[in-house]
């Protein structure tokens, strides 16, 4: 039998009588000259004898040498030297081991789930990228984990790779698969799209875990079925399932009569965003003598900086909540004596719905940032209108719909900026051709999108067509499909990244404007209209295709819906060959856009305001909360904006 080296012998007798300094001095001079079972239980030893020690950092470091010299405790020995920089809050030394340690621990998702943590809080979760698919993602914190390396890695198109290849490897993984497929409608893999469409066509149990997989917002994007969207999704079943002992037993009583109507908007909007656009004047614009207006801000700290420029009525209203919990948010809310508390997000990034769920306000909305129910949570009213939402539409809500009688979209005008002087040869567009044009993004470019979009194209010939499209692979992608049905590359223009008032001037220069199915342009639309260019769109069957048709009645130009998709290439081809139609439509939308309801924030306010009369009313009456209709004001007479 083979004699052990001196340096091991003497390491391990200090380490047997409880010298253990004397054992880390031994094993660390005997390490140099060791290899082999000598050099593994060096290392060992000296693991050990600094743990007892209490120097954690160095038993850490000393088991992740161990680990790399002893095969068979390689995953044991990782995982203690993992829960000692834990410990000590050495988040970036597990982010630099981690790729390695999970190749040890793929069976484990809660201990993955610590190292991406770790990853996390070291600002390094991209590191994270070889393990975080095997996470537990039927877990909501382990999904929403997922959901952060997206952001973290900063490229769609490789995301996307990245999901493809990890469903490859991982085929029964639901949720990875889910979420594989509502990505590739942002990267235009139509193909994708449409086999997930076949897959949900077929039913059966795959077809329905696949289903209560769907984000909520992703299944707005493909689908125009009322009826399905209101089916679970995972954002009712997992990401904001809603725990009973959320909800209040007994919601707060409302204010008095004659005391003023509290309103609370609770959203992480409060910065440049499209929500914004649409509703900051309304904030601004609300009557303070009847209404007290409070904005429970849960916007990072950077976006908050955009509300330095917001008027003091504004700025003084901002409570900020985004560091309490959900509990503590919902206290803060009963502690300002919300009458009625509207949430601005709905299933949309970043929502949090349990403040919402938590609240005991009187009476709970849902407005403006979702296009549908919140099934599932504790909310009493949606804000619509009647053509978003028909009578046939209230079976499929879980809330009672209260409808503006105009338009359920505010459309800010004062604050909003005018295009810019710029021609087509400013911003890289044929002036010699008819121009189409596309500003949604290539998100909502589903199957049926493309295919009435190329039938257009091939009939007016030598037409060119402009698209928001900011990543190679969605560029790509529909450049093929294009090309696949007959629209060669050089009919494209694709463009991204323009500041506002440059990107309303491209809108401007185009002729005309192509919605898109079964998510139309809501925010989009309204720049559309507001740029003075005709848009043209069809009748849809769930408020999410409804917004535009909405949108073109309240600015008097009902004659550019369509009555069905086969009626929309018509339209538009119509258009295209006729001249003096399109200069009528755009000379009556530039007349209507100060004139008619669209663009009148002061009327869409009362309107607004008056639902929330009517809301609260029912609620200082004891009455549970029933559908209202908004009646209209009396036409305006004469023009609201110069």
């Amino acid at each position: 039998m083979k004699q052990a080296s001196p340096a091991l012998a003497k390491a391990l007798t200090a380490y047997q009588a409880g010298r253990f300094a004397d054992a880390v001095e031994a094993a660390d001079s005997g390490l140099a000259r060791a290899d082999g079972p000598t050099r593994q239980n060096l290392l060992v030893i000296l693991a050990n004898s600094n743990l007892k020690l209490g120097r954690k950092v160095e038993a850490a470091e000393a088991f992740v040498s161990a680990a790399a010299a002893i095969a068979d405790k390689r995953a044991l020995f990782q995982k203690f030297a993992v829960d000692l920089f834990w410990g000590e809050g050495l988040h970036a030394r597990i982010a630099a081991i981690a790729a390695d340690v999970a190749r040890s621990h793929r069976g484990d998702p809660a201990f993955l789930y610590r190292l991406a943590m770790a990853c996390k809080l070291a600002g390094a979760l991209s590191e994270a990228e070889s393990f975080i698919a095997d996470l537990d993602l039927a877990n909501p914190q382990h999904f929403a984990l997922l959901a952060e390396f997206e952001t973290a890695i900063g490229d769609a198109d490789r995301f996307y790779l990245f999901l493809v290849e990890a469903c490859r490897t991982r085929p029964q993984s639901l949720p990875l698969t889910s979420l594989r497929y509502a990505r590739a409608i942002n990267v235009a893999d139509l193909d994708a799209t449409a086999e997930f469409d076949v897959l949900q066509g077929r039913g059966g149990l795959a077809a329905e875990a696949l289903s209560r997989n769907e984000l909520a917002w992703s299944r707005l994007l493909r689908s125009d079925d009322e009826a399905v969207h209101a089916l679970p999704s995972y954002d009712t079943l997992g990401l904001h399932r809603v725990d009973p002992q959320d909800i209040p037993v007994r919601r707060r009583p409302p204010s008095k009569t004659d005391e003023k109507i509290r309103i609370g908007y609770l959203s992480n909007d409060f910065h440049w965003h499209a929500t914004m656009i649409l509703f900051e004047e309304v904030m601004q614009a609300h009557d303070r003598e009847r209404f007290e207006i409070t904005l429970f801000c849960y916007t990072d700290e950077a976006a908050a900086d955009y509300q330095r420029r917001w008027p003091a009525s504004l700025r003084d209203a901002v409570v900020p909540v985004r560091a309490m919990t959900d509990a503590q948010a919902a206290a803060c809310i009963a502690a300002h004596d919300i009458d009625i508390l509207v949430d601005l997000k709905g299933f949309t990034t970043g929502a949090r719905l349990g403040i919402l769920n938590r609240s005991d306000a009187p009476v709970k909305a849902t407005y403006l940032g979702y296009p549908g129910s919140l099934t599932g949570m504790d909310v009493d009213y949606a804000v619509t209108d009647p053509i978003v939402t028909p009578d046939t539409s209230k079976p499929f809500y879980t809330e009672k719909l209260c409808r503006l009688p105009e338009t359920y979209q505010a459309n800010g005008s004062r604050n909003r900026p005018k295009p810019l002087a710029l021609t087509r040869d400013d911003l890289g567009l044929p002036v010699d051709r008819l121009v189409f044009g596309s500003f949604n993004s290539p998100g909502k470019i589903t199957m049926t999108t493309l295919e009435l979009w190329a039938d257009v194209l091939r009939r007016v010939p030598g037409s060119v067509f402009c698209l928001l499209c900011r990543e190679c692979l969605p560029r790509d992608n529909l450049t093929a499909a294009f090309a696949s049905r007959g629209v060669a590359a050089e009919r494209l223009f694709f463009f991204s990244g323009e500041a506002y008032d440059r990107y309303l001037s491209r809108i401007a220069a185009v002729d005309i404007a192509l919605d898109t199915h079964p998510y139309n342009g809501h925010t989009t639309t309204s720049d559309i209209l507001w740029a003075g260019t005709p848009l043209v769109t069809f009748k849809g069957r769930s408020f999410a295709s409804r917004v535009s048709e909405s949108l073109l009645k309240a600015i008097g130009l009902p004659d550019l819906v369509a009555e069905d998709p086969a009626g929309f290439p018509d339209l538009a081809v119509a258009l295209a060959g006729d001249p003096e139609r399109l200069a009528e439509i755009r000379a009556r939308l530039a007349a209507n856009r100060v004139r008619a309801p669209l663009f009148d924030t002061e009327r869409f306010t009362r309107h607004l305001e008056r639902a929330y009369e009517m809301m609260i009313e029912r609620a200082r009456a004891g009455l549970a909360p029933e559908h209202i209709d908004i009646a209209a004001l009396p036409p305006r007479d004469g023009v609201f904006l110069v």
